[in-house]
């Protein structure tokens, strides 16, 4: 790797999570009080910042097209889905008993994959906020969740047990 440019944010708190969406040319960064910032990764511009949430953000997702943004807090226990184009949640609620430690949006944003501290993983459906189904095979915290790019009916799960 040649380091090309080298950019310095300043950001008034602690950054807990950043992704990259590399079809959109966008990576967010969300902090530990609550906010959230979008920047183009070819300028570093900020196009977009909001708090969203007063406590920490742990868990970050981006949608395939770049508009939708999931979230998950550890502390309020909160799954939320922010489309930043239109500037409205697509959901929110708080369907987890333990802390929300890994999210994943599918491919086509119609689904949302939420692993907790005690091992559970829910399926949502985005545009309606129900919980379609809610696994318990893992009995520990759950790692990581990722959505293969070519198929909308399978999601990987990590978890540390």
């Amino acid at each position: 790797f040649i380091l090309d440019k080298k950019q310095q944010f300043v950001i008034n708190s602690k950054i807990t999570r950043a992704e990259i969406n590399n079809k959109t040319n966008i990576f967010v960064i969300s902090t530990e009080n609550g906010m959230f910032s979008i920047y183009d990764s070819q300028t570093f511009e900020n196009k977009y910042s909001l708090q969203i949430t007063d406590t920490k953000i742990n868990s970050l997702s981006i949608s395939n097209n770049g508009v939708q943004l999931a979230f998950g807090s550890k502390k309020a226990q909160q799954v939320l889905v922010w489309d930043w184009k239109s500037e409205s949640y697509n959901f929110k609620t708080q369907g987890h008993d333990y802390d929300i430690t890994a999210l994943a949006l599918s491919t086509d944003s119609n689904f949302l994959v939420s692993g907790s501290g005690d091992g559970k993983i829910k399926v949502w459906e985005t545009n309606s906020a129900n919980c379609l189904f809610t696994f318990t095979q893992h009995n520990a915290k759950v790692t990581d969740l990722k959505f293969p790019s070519n198929k909308l009916n399978l999601f990987v799960s990590s978890s540390n047990d």
